[in-house]
């Protein structure tokens, strides 16, 4: 980005500082994204694709700032995770509750499962990463008819 260090140094007290600013910043955009989606009125199905696009997309980028498990984080940046996956967490439900109400998905199925499932199978695919990105447009769009059927009807 032809950034200096002096220059990085007057913005951020050290690396640790940069890098949770980058995490940050990476986990906003994911929120509004989540939010712009679980808002928006466009078609049920239309939400789920572009969610499950998202977390894909997001898998595959490799200019993007990733969580090392291994970094000790500051107390701030640990209460910022867990706030972060707590609005997340209530964005899905959001539309868990509009799956239901459109009878998509039974009123009795909890959001605990709803959440084992939705990231049972964005792991997957995450793994699958590769093999999708060389999938053509029409087999994707297959892909993604037979993984959301289960958020679609049962």
């Amino acid at each position: 980005a032809n950034v200096s260090k002096v220059t990085l140094y007057k913005h951020f007290s050290n690396k640790l500082t940069l890098y949770e600013h980058l995490i940050k910043m990476q986990m906003e955009k994911e929120r509004e994204f989540t939010r712009n989606i679980v808002t928006d009125l466009i078609p049920y199905e239309t939400k789920l694709k572009k969610l499950f696009n998202f977390y894909l997309e997001r898998k595959m980028q490799t200019d993007v700032p990733t969580l090392d498990t291994k970094l000790i984080l500051s107390l701030d940046m640990t209460k910022y995770i867990k706030n972060h996956k707590a609005k997340m967490k209530r964005l899905r439900e959001k539309l868990y509750n509009e799956g239901r109400m459109n009878e998509y998905l039974p009123m009795d199925c909890s959001d605990s499962f709803l959440e084992t499932l939705f990231f049972t199978i964005v792991e997957g695919l995450q793994t699958q990463s590769f093999r999708y990105s060389r999938m053509n447009p029409d087999e994707k769009e297959l892909l993604f008819s037979l993984i959301a059927k289960p958020f679609l009807k049962w």
